[in-house]
């Protein structure tokens, strides 16, 4: 019995090793192709993050032009006050939601390994 069973364990780690011999190889081989879809995510993905920005900073604008509208008319009610946080909250955000995907879209077409480097090293 003790014999059968190192043969199995033999096998299995015969095995073991072929499986992790292949998939070492195939990751050498598909090396550039996963280095192009990662950039191309990171790059779709903060591109996204810029049309969301813009999209936010123009509903914002639009927002205050109604508010400004509003008070012209004298027809503001009690809840301007809210909707001035309201819109000036969505401002910030959407001014900061462009920045950062426009700086993460900038590093990586301009330094894309070091954008690489940086995206592992995070915690």
């Amino acid at each position: 019995m003790n014999k059968e069973l190192e043969k199995t364990l033999q096998t299995i780690l015969d095995k073991s090793i072929e499986v992790a011999e292949k998939t070492g190889e195939f990751v050498v081989e598909q090396a550039p192709l996963l280095l192009q879809e990662f950039y191309k995510w990171h790059i779709a993905s903060a591109m996204l993050g810029i049309l969301l920005g813009t999209f936010f900073a123009v509903c914002t604008y639009k927002g205050f032009k109604r508010l400004m509208f509003l008070e012209e008319k004298n027809s503001y009610a009690d809840y301007d006050v809210f909707a001035y946080v309201l819109a000036t909250i969505g401002g910030i955000t959407s001014i900061v939601i462009f920045c950062v995907n426009t700086y993460d879209l900038i590093f990586i077409l301009v330094a894309p390994k070091l954008y690489l480097i940086e995206y592992f090293m995070k915690d």
